[in-house]
Parts: C-alpha cells; sequence; structure tokens
C-alpha cells in the first residue's frame, strides 16, 4: 500500500531516505519545469515546518524552507499552476513524515501517525 501511496506522489523510498525529491511543475504558461524539495535535517524543523502549514493552509508556508532562495520568490509562486503547488505540497509532506508515518496514515491509522521528534 505505501508502494502505491508514494508512486501517486512520484516518490520513492530511495527520495526519503536522501531527504529529497526532484519535482515536475507546469507554470499557468503551460512550461514545465523541475525544482528540488530538501527536508530539513533537524526533526524539530520537521516538525515546526507541519506545524505551519497545518495552521495556515498555504503550501507556500511549507514549501519555501525546502526550495532553494533562487526558487522561492514570489515570481515562481505566481507562475505555478495550482495542482503543481498543491503536488509539490503533498510530495514535501510525503518527505517530512517518512516511509513509516506515511504508511501508517495510508493504512488508516490516523491516530498513530504522529511526527515524533525522534524521528531521523
Amino acid at each position: 500500500m505505501l508502494q502505491l501511496a508514494l508512486k501517486s506522489l512520484g516518490l520513492s523510498a530511495e527520495a526519503m531516505q536522501r531527504g529529497w525529491a526532484d519535482v515536475e511543475t507546469r507554470t499557468l504558461a503551460g512550461d514545465v519545469r523541475t525544482v528540488r524539495l530538501t527536508v530539513p535535517t533537524s526533526p524539530e524543523a520537521r516538525a515546526s515546518l507541519l506545524d505551519h502549514y497545518a495552521k495556515s493552509s498555504d503550501a507556500r508556508v511549507l514549501l519555501a524552507p525546502m526550495l532553494t532562495s533562487e526558487i522561492a520568490r514570489p515570481e515562481f509562486w505566481n507562475s505555478l499552476a495550482p495542482t503543481s503547488l498543491a503536488r509539490m505540497a503533498n510530495v514535501a509532506t510525503g518527505l517530512i513524515l517518512g516511509p513509516d508515518q506515511l504508511s501508517k496514515m495510508v493504512e488508516g491509522q490516523f491516530e498513530q501517525a504522529r511526527f515524533e521528534s525522534s524521528q531521523n
């Protein structure tokens, strides 16, 4: 079941282990661009990102710290197709949660899928 979820996100187990994934995005003009999402190494930073994202419901809050400063600019955000922004947020969330927590969520064990600061 986890493999199916990873495939639907365009994620691999390797990407989750290494802490980054390249995500293909589309602009409103139809142009395609690949950007790299990099997970913060600190468990506290990852938990904080998810917390801020949950409170704001703004994908940019989650994604900006995971992108290079050259990419995370207003011009980039304004050019993205909404589906690309949503997809990037889904991939970022999967990367942050990691395979164990994502697996629990996919299997419907939401009450057990809590982000733990002891996680790598």
